[in-house]
């Protein structure tokens, strides 16, 4: 694509036919664009992104799962 033109907002195919991993591929993109939907402004997070952004989420009080997240472990 020129530099110098902005990209555009749609998908384009510009080099001609694409072959069938490209048309796979191009498929499962918009298919999981389409399933997973446009978030509004006002929609709350889908999910926690960890146990450890929420620790109190259904933890005892005293448990190790109630307190922060420990230095000395990698965070999934």
């Amino acid at each position: 694509m020129n530099p110098l033109l902005p990209e555009p907002s749609t998908i384009q195919i510009v080099r001609g036919n694409p072959d069938p991993h490209e048309l796979a591929a191009l498929t499962v993109v918009l298919a999981t664009v389409l399933a997973t939907g446009f978030p509004e402004d006002d929609d709350p997070p889908a999910t926690v992104a960890s146990r450890w952004a929420a620790p109190f989420l259904s933890a005892p009080a005293l448990s190790w799962a109630a307190r922060p997240h420990p230095a000395w472990r990698p965070l999934f």
